[in-house]
């Protein structure tokens, strides 16, 4: 089971999603007024309040797995998933100045899918603490080759394909008299041996890069130290799944309706609703727009453009 579409097209079969969840615009309202009469502002503006908080947390969320560990965020497109993943994903990437936003095909299961389809893993972690030097390779060696030892048995216990078994060596390295150390990849192939382990040059210039984005500089005087040897070993059990074939460019669906969005402060914009399902690869267009599906709201705001991926995926580009 490596697609969303047909995990959806079981549970159809079940009956589960032959009714949809009334939503009660009055009950909304009603719970609602209070807080826009305690304010002073109107229920729109309101309701854009508590989105703006909504996405304020999140966007401190992300900045901490990204910003924090030195990676730019701007640098990346924004993945959104779960069932308000999507609704919420182009506010959140335009406060961190990201351009672009993939919604895949099923945002609302797409982690169960994950869970379904992804590589068994297993981490091994040996602590010993030594210097990086030539005069501690031996102590080293002999530690990547235990764990080395621990991950083939593993793939034996597990009786993982040969073909799609991937073993990655991280070493936990850090200055010495450092409080935290940075875990640095240094080396990855389908079987990994003692002799693998890079020389002490090697693996300091990459624990400089490794401290250079988590930090902006590196210090290549300072004496540098393992404190852990890491061994993952992945094995993969589905391929990916096929994508759509490349054919002539899919024509624009009829919208399934038209509904007032309130995009921003300046007003309600009269925009089309599409069902995603009717978004066929190829397809590209332009906001405003909503795109309605069962697990999932994807806003496209005014001028946005959205491209229908080969598997599916919206790929949505914000306006410069």
């Amino acid at each position: 089971m490596t697609d969303a579409n047909l995990i959806l097209g079981r549970l159809s079969e079940t009956g589960l999603l032959d009714g949809a969840m009334p939503l009660r615009r009055d009950l909304a309202e009603a719970a609602l007024r209070p807080a826009a009469e305690r304010v002073g502002l109107s229920l729109e503006t309101t309701a854009l309040g508590l989105i703006a908080i909504a996405v304020a947390n999140m966007t401190r969320s992300v900045r901490r797995m990204s910003v924090e560990r030195g990676r730019d965020p701007r640098e990346f497109a924004l993945m959104a998933f779960g069932g308000a993943g999507a609704l919420h994903a182009r506010d959140v990437a335009a406060e961190l100045g990201m351009t672009e936003v993939l919604v895949p095909p099923a945002p609302g299961i797409v982690c169960a899918e994950g869970l379904l389809v992804s590589d068994q893993k297993e981490d091994f972690v040996q602590s010993l603490r030594l210097p990086l030097a030539e005069e501690a390779m031996d102590a080293a060696r002999k530690a990547v080759g235990a764990l080395a030892e621990a991950a083939a048995a593993w793939f034996a216990a597990e009786r993982l394909p040969t073909e799609g078994r991937m073993m990655e060596l991280a070493l936990d390295l850090r200055y010495v008299g450092q409080n935290f150390e940075l875990i640095t990849p240094v080396a990855a192939a389908a079987e990994i041996g003692p002799d693998d382990l890079p020389a002490p040059d090697v693996a300091k210039a990459l624990f400089f890069a490794a401290h250079d984005r988590a930090y902006g500089f590196h210090d290549p005087e300072a004496d540098v130290e393992i404190v852990n040897f890491r061994m993952t070993a992945r094995g993969r059990l589905y391929d990916a799944p096929p994508l759509a074939p490349a054919g002539e460019p899919a024509a624009m669906p009829a919208p399934v309706g038209r509904r007032p969005v309130w995009f921003d402060r300046d007003g309600a914009t009269e925009s089309p609703v599409y069902r995603r399902e009717a978004l066929k690869p190829g397809l590209v267009f332009e906001g405003p727009a909503i795109v309605d599906q069962m697990d999932a709201t994807t806003p496209v705001f005014p001028e946005d453009r959205v491209e229908v991926r080969p598997d599916g995926s919206l790929l949505i580009t914000l306006k410069d």
